[in-house]
């Protein structure tokens, strides 16, 4: 049995501003618990219905707080339209981006994406690709709103995502520190002709509008994802997260 007062602290997680105070967010769905128990990210708090906990909780850490809860009880804490057996209250881990220390290395680079669903899956792919920093502007979704989390598929505990006011500024350092700055831009290279280097950032735009001028002004190179058969009834643009699959892709091919 839950309090009152604790059903509106879980809900008040899906402030941002309430995510900020407390140092938490809430990852939902067993899956998705299943897979931050292996990581090494801080769970405090576990609700969880009596089945899943009876195959699960030899897995959970002493230090983490286990309510029992039924149905019911998860669905008033849910934000979810099918709430799935457990919701876990996570500790929001903090790291700070090191520019010399991403020399070499793959990094994700995002300005003012909107959508939840597209950064969850953003996060993920890069996962997939061994990419381990992005770096974001201040107007991208926050990475630890449920529906992001939710998205990532438990790929936020190994993806770090770094939220810069001057995100324009960063990209400047990362080309002055000898990195390749690739924007991904319709006006661009195709990607399958260009000279692709491993030590890149790439840089990813808004769902409507693309990269910035400011932003597309710093940065070394210019790709684009072409389009191909002679049909004039097709699609004008790819998704976000598509065109950072394709991309991610052919970098990753480069590496040993």
């Amino acid at each position: 049995m839950i309090s009152k007062s604790q059903r509106q602290f879980v809900r008040s997680l899906v402030e941002r501003k309430a995510r900020q105070e407390y140092g938490l967010f809430v990852a939902e769905g067993a899956r998705i618990v299943e897979d931050l128990l292996l990581s090494p990210i801080e769970i405090k708090t576990i609700f969880a219905t009596a089945d899943w906990l009876e195959h699960k909780r030899s897995t959970i850490p002493s230090q983490v707080e286990i309510f029992q809860i039924d149905e019911r009880e998860l669905e008033q804490l849910s934000q979810l339209k099918t709430p799935n057996r457990a919701l876990a209250l996570v500790a929001i881990p903090h790291a700070t981006l090191d520019i010399p220390a991403c020399r070499g290395k793959l990094v994700v680079g995002l300005e003012s994406i909107q959508d939840p669903g597209n950064l969850g899956t953003i996060i993920r792919l890069c996962d997939w690709f061994g990419i381990t920093q992005i770096v974001a502007n201040s107007s991208t979704v926050n990475c630890f709103n449920a529906k992001v989390v939710q998205a990532t598929m438990g790929s936020i505990a190994r993806v770090q995502v770094h939220y810069r006011d001057d995100f324009a500024e960063v990209v400047s350092h990362f080309a002055k520190a000898g990195k390749r700055v690739y924007a991904t831009t319709p006006q661009g290279e195709s990607i399958y002709q260009a000279q692709l280097e491993p030590d890149a950032l790439i840089l990813l735009g808004n769902e409507g509008n693309g990269l910035s001028d400011d932003i597309l002004s710093r940065c070394t190179n210019r790709l684009r994802i072409p389009r191909f058969g002679d049909s004039p009834h097709r699609a004008e643009s790819l998704n976000v997260a598509v065109a950072a699959s394709i991309v991610c892709s052919e970098f990753c091919r480069l590496l040993p």
